[in-house]
C-alpha cells in the first residue's frame, strides 16, 4: 500500500507477487477452458478480455496504488519457443508476465510490468 505523501512502497516481497501472479493465472483460466484448443477460440476477443480484466485487477491491487500499468496478452500454440527480459530499474518495479498452457496445448502469455509513477530512482 501507498505510504502517506504519495511516495511509492517499498517493495513487495515474492509471496505478494506470487499472490498476484495467481490472481492473473486465474484471470487466463476464466477465458481460456482447460480443454479448448487453440483454433476453438476467439482470439482475438479472449485476448482481450484477458488483457483488459488482469488490467483491472491489478488496477485495484493495493500494493500496486501509485504505480504505472502495461499489460499485454498473447495467445499461441506453439511446439517450441524461448524467452528473456527484464525491466527491472528500482525495488518498486515488478514484472508480474506470467504464461499458463491448458491441457490441449493453448498457451496465453500475460505480460503484466508494473513500476511506480512518478519513476523511483535507487540512490
Amino acid at each position: 500500500m501507498a505510504e502517506s505523501g504519495g511516495e511509492a512502497p517499498h517493495g513487495m516481497g515474492p509471496e505478494e507477487q506470487e499472490a498476484i501472479k495467481q490472481r492473473l493465472i486465474g484471470v487466463i483460466q476464466e477465458f481460456i477452458p482447460d480443454d479448448d484448443k487453440f483454433a476453438a477460440i476467439d482470439t482475438k476477443e479472449a485476448s482481450k478480455s484477458i488483457s483488459e480484466k488482469s488490467f483491472h485487477v491489478l488496477k485495484e491491487t493495493p500494493e500496486l496504488e501509485g504505480h504505472k500499468l502495461f499489460v499485454k496478452a498473447a495467445i499461441l500454440q506453439v511446439n517450441g519457443f524461448a524467452i528473456s527480459n527484464n525491466t527491472l530499474w528500482s525495488p518498486q518495479d515488478y514484472n508480474l508476465s506470467v504464461s499458463w498452457t491448458n491441457s490441449a496445448g493453448c498457451t496465453v502469455w500475460l505480460t503484466a510490468l508494473v513500476n511506480p509513477n512518478p519513476p523511483v530512482l535507487p540512490q
